[in-house]
C-alpha cells in the first residue's frame, strides 16, 4: 500500500499515478544495474529502495507535481536524516555508492500540469 505525506498526517493512497509510476521505474533501474551481480541486489518495495532484504539502509522519496527529491539515511547514531534535494540536483544514493542525475530521474515523467489532470 502506497503513503503520502499530506500537511502533518501519513494518509494511505490507493494506486499511483503515471507520473509516480514513471518515477519509481527510473529510479529502480540505475541502482538495480549498478549492483547486478554483487552479494547487495537491490529491491523495488513501493517508494523505498531497499540495499538488502534485511536491511533498510535508505528511503528515497519524490514530489512528482515540484520534482525534488529526498534521502532518508539512517546515521551511526540509528537515527533517520533527511538529505533533500531541488528539482535540478543530482541524487546521492550512499548506500549502492551511486548518483542518478535529475534528466535521469525525471525522464518521461510527464509534466505536473499532466499528471494531476483527470481524464473521463
Amino acid at each position: 500500500m502506497r503513503h503520502e505525506f499530506t500537511s502533518t498526517e501519513i494518509v494511505a493512497m490507493a494506486g499511483a499515478s503515471e507520473a509516480q509510476v514513471t518515477l519509481a521505474g527510473n529510479v529502480y533501474v540505475a541502482p538495480r544495474q549498478h549492483v547486478a551481480g554483487s552479494l547487495c541486489p537491490t529491491f523495488l518495495a513501493g517508494p523505498l529502495l531497499k540495499r538488502s532484504p534485511l536491511l533498510l539502509v535508505e528511503v528515497l522519496f519524490i514530489d512528482p507535481h515540484t520534482r525534488r527529491s529526498g534521502v532518508f539515511r539512517r546515521g551511526s547514531d540509528r537515527l533517520w536524516v533527511l538529505h533533500p534535494f531541488d528539482a535540478d540536483e543530482p541524487v546521492n544514493l550512499q548506500s549502492v555508492d551511486l548518483t542518478l542525475t535529475a534528466s535521469a530521474i525525471q525522464a518521461e515523467v510527464p509534466p505536473a500540469d499532466e499528471a494531476l489532470s483527470v481524464t473521463s
